[in-house]
C-alpha cells in the first residue's frame, strides 16, 4: 500500500512540476510515466493477490477438515499421499504467515492466515 501511495504522490508531483515549468522536461515526463506503470501494477496486485490467497486458505481448511474426518473414521493416516498433502499444506501456511508478517508483503496477504493452525 505504501508503494502504491508513493507512486501516486510521485505522479502528482511530476504533473505539478511539469505544469509549473514553462517547458516540459523529458525526465519529469518519463519519471511520471514509469511511476504510473509501477503504480498500476502494484494497484492490480493489491486487488488480485488477496483473492488468490483466500482461495488457498479455503484449500488449507479443506485439507484440515479431511484429515480430521479421516482420523474420526479411523482410516489409517500412514498413507504417503495424505502425509505429503499435510506437509505441503503446512509449508504453504508457514510461508504465508512469514510473508504476512513482513512490512512490504503484509499488504498482499490477508490477515486471516495468522488465525490458521498447522495440521498435526
Amino acid at each position: 500500500m505504501i508503494l502504491f501511495l508513493a507512486c501516486v504522490v510521485g505522479i502528482i508531483a511530476g504533473i505539478i512540476t511539469n505544469y509549473k515549468s514553462n517547458y516540459g522536461e523529458i525526465w519529469i515526463i518519463i519519471t511520471s510515466i514509469i511511476l504510473g506503470i509501477v503504480g498500476a501494477i502494484v494497484g492490480l496486485t493489491l486487488i488480485f493477490c488477496p483473492i488468490g490467497t483466500r482461495g488457498e486458505i479455503a484449500e488449507f481448511e479443506s485439507i484440515q477438515t479431511s484429515v480430521e474426518v479421516a482420523r474420526l473414521i479411523g482410516e489409517p493416516l500412514e498413507s504417503a499421499t495424505i502425509q505429503l498433502k499435510i506437509i505441503e499444506a503446512n509449508e504453504w501456511l508457514a510461508s504465508a504467515q512469514y510473508y504476512n508478517g513482513l512490512f512490504f508483503f503484509g499488504d498482499f496477504i490477508p490477515n486471516e492466515v495468522d488465525n490458521l493452525e498447522p495440521i498435526h
